[in-house]
């Protein structure tokens, strides 16, 4: 008789425990919720904030996309070397690359000399490891050559961020 009343009491405990559980895990979860959506941002004013600095980093993107198109389009152009095309490779916060491509019946030791005086005369300078690349301040121009029907040389314009942010 002794075990049927443990059994039963037990069961009794038990029914209690959970009568108690039930409630507080309801106000547990209500209370998480509550702080979890509470504290939540206000999603419209996340969306102007995302817009005003993407309009900020586009602004400047654009800004050095158009300072490396510049760039670009003012070197020397050797004759008999044709423009082909332009693409805009990389346009984000951190570079702008632009690739120009061209054809020309001359060779690379012909075209070459055209650049190099160009560049000596305006202060670029060659990086030590790539006699083909060359950098002014945040600026790159690189050349190289490819193999190709369509076109054979291309120049590669970057611009990174300038040191103290602009």
């Amino acid at each position: 008789m002794n075990f049927d009343n443990f059994i039963e009491e037990r069961n009794k405990r038990d029914l209690r425990l959970g009568l108690i559980a039930v409630p507080v895990f309801i106000l547990v979860f209500a209370g998480f919720s509550f702080w979890l959506f509470a504290s939540r941002p206000d999603p419209h004013q996340i969306e102007q904030k995302r817009l005003r600095q993407s309009v900020a980093i586009m602004s400047a993107d654009e800004a050095r996309r158009k300072r490396v198109e510049e760039l670009c389009s003012s070197l020397p152009r050797p004759e008999k070397f044709q423009f082909s095309d332009k693409e805009i490779k990389i346009e984000s916060e951190d570079l702008a690359l632009v690739r120009y491509t061209f054809k020309s019946a001359r060779d690379w030791d012909e075209i070459m000399p055209t650049f190099l005086v160009w560049l000596n005369a305006n202060d670029w300078k060659s990086l030590p490891d790539n006699q083909t690349t060359f950098t002014k301040g945040n600026q790159t121009i690189a050349f190289s050559k490819v193999l190709g029907d369509s076109v054979n040389f291309e120049i590669f314009c970057s611009e990174k961020p300038a040191e103290n942010g602009n």
